[in-house]
């Protein structure tokens, strides 16, 4: 699945243990290039660092919810790879 974080779009979100208030991981937002869809679909996923604007190539764990919606597993960190700009170009 390609994902695309765009600048000015990139909020990062820290993810702190409710009790005693230690981060627990970093959550950004990115826009979800799903198989089929016709747009983008906007939405967070946990990541180790933030990622720079750009196309990215990732192997999450998801599935499409009842309603269509996109259900990102939260407690795991896909693996994210940069793409070539001569792959990431889109039609």
């Amino acid at each position: 699945m390609i994902i695309e974080v765009i600048e000015g779009r990139d909020e990062l979100r820290e993810i702190r243990d409710k009790i005693t208030q230690e981060i627990k991981g970093l959550q950004q937002e990115v826009y979800f290039n799903i198989p089929g869809s016709a747009f983008p679909v906007k939405g967070k996923m946990r990541v180790l660092r933030r990622l720079a604007p750009g196309k990215y190539e990732i192997e999450p764990s998801y599935k499409i919810g009842k309603y269509g919606d996109l259900e990102i597993n939260p407690f795991a960190e896909p693996p994210v790879h940069a793409m070539r700009p001569q792959t990431a170009k889109t039609a």
